[in-house]
């Protein structure tokens, strides 16, 4: 379990980050002091059905043990509010990432992006003028890979970044990031799905007015129906069970 506990609240048997966007940020940046792999996590509807449906224990061990975990969802935080009084901030990873990014701060830290194609993410390094980067695009199925994941430890044992954006899609992140903290790899690692993808145009994000009327999810099932119905139909029922029978419990802040 994390010791960071302090400032975080307990709902949907997961601890929640009370940290505004701005004061998280401020605190990773200053975490380069811990000397071990800080680890950021994004539970969005889809996330808390998979986690409580135990598909996996690589998964769910890591989220449990998550230093941060902040609500990625609008649905997810209208439902905490509905079922338990419990204001969640919103940070959502989008939106988290492209804030990282255009911080100056990050300008002089070493970062390392893993996911999207090393051409992307070397466009990414030079918008946001990150002068230190490191660029991996994993091929397909690398997660069984025992020898490919040695490789990318070493390599980024030797770069020592101070921020590590994790986008190779739930749960294979979480998976990677598990790995690499027992691996010693150190720094702040983001598990944040598609953000990079929003910020490379690689794929358009939900207009501010569906964003606000809580269908993002519909913009982005429309965009993909093929391979994202069976995870909303996952978290449908997800949704149906706890408004139905408040089966997920809160309790008092974390201390």
């Amino acid at each position: 379990m994390s010791s960071r506990r302090c400032n975080t609240i307990s709902c949907f048997g997961l601890h929640f980050s009370t940290l505004s966007p701005q004061s998280l940020k401020d605190v990773l940046f200053s975490s380069e002091s811990y000397g071990r792999l800080l680890t950021v996590v994004t539970p969005n509807v889809d996330f808390l059905s998979r986690f409580h449906a135990n598909e996996s224990v690589v998964f769910n061990k890591f989220i449990e043990s998550a230093d941060f975990c902040v609500c990625d969802s609008r649905i997810l935080r209208a439902l905490a509010k509905l079922l338990f009084k419990i204001e969640l901030p919103l940070v959502t990873g989008s939106d988290f990432t492209e804030s990282l990014l255009q911080d100056p701060r990050i300008s002089e830290r070493k970062v390392a992006f893993i996911g999207p194609k090393k051409s992307e993410s070397r466009r990414l390094a030079s918008l946001y003028k990150i002068k230190k980067f490191y660029l991996e695009c994993p091929d397909f199925g690398f997660e069984e890979d025992s020898g490919y994941l040695s490789k990318l430890s070493s390599e980024l044992l030797k770069f020592q970044p101070d921020f590590i954006f994790v986008a190779v899609g739930s749960p294979k992140q979480e998976a990677l990031s598990s790995y690499l903290r027992e691996a010693g790899v150190s720094g702040v690692a983001l598990n944040i799905g598609a953000s990079l993808d929003f910020l490379t145009g690689r794929q358009v994000r939900a207009s501010k007015f569906m964003q606000k009327l809580h269908l993002e999810w519909l913009h982005r099932l429309l965009s993909n129906p093929t391979r994202l119905w069976k995870r909303y139909v996952s978290s449908a029922i997800f949704l149906f069970q706890a408004l139905l029978f408040r089966k997920f419990i809160s309790s008092e802040n974390g201390a």
